[in-house]
């Protein structure tokens, strides 16, 4: 079975940047993430390229859109998944 590492990389990061809850999964047990969004369950010498290129390209996209300098806009997206991941409290 050939494994098409960039595809798949680029499919999870896809749905990691839309859910957050997703994000803390993968920073939790990123093997697992990777697995339950390809919806397959590789062995380890094919998930780890996949789990790597997953986490430099996440990594990259930071990079990237700290340069552009809308550290504003990354601030609260940032704080809006946390405020989704944790809820809302009370006063």
């Amino acid at each position: 079975m050939a494994v098409d590492i960039k595809e798949m990389a680029e499919k999870v990061v896809t749905k990691i940047k839309a859910d957050p809850n997703l994000l803390k999964s993968f920073d939790d047990d990123p093997v697992k993430t990777v697995e339950k969004v390809v919806g397959v369950d590789l062995p380890d010498d094919k998930i780890q390229p996949i789990v790597t290129q997953v986490k430099t390209t996440l990594k990259n996209t930071l990079k990237t859109t700290l340069k552009e300098g809308n550290i504003a806009d990354v601030a609260k997206d940032l704080t809006s998944k946390v405020t989704g991941l944790f809820g809302k409290k009370d006063n």
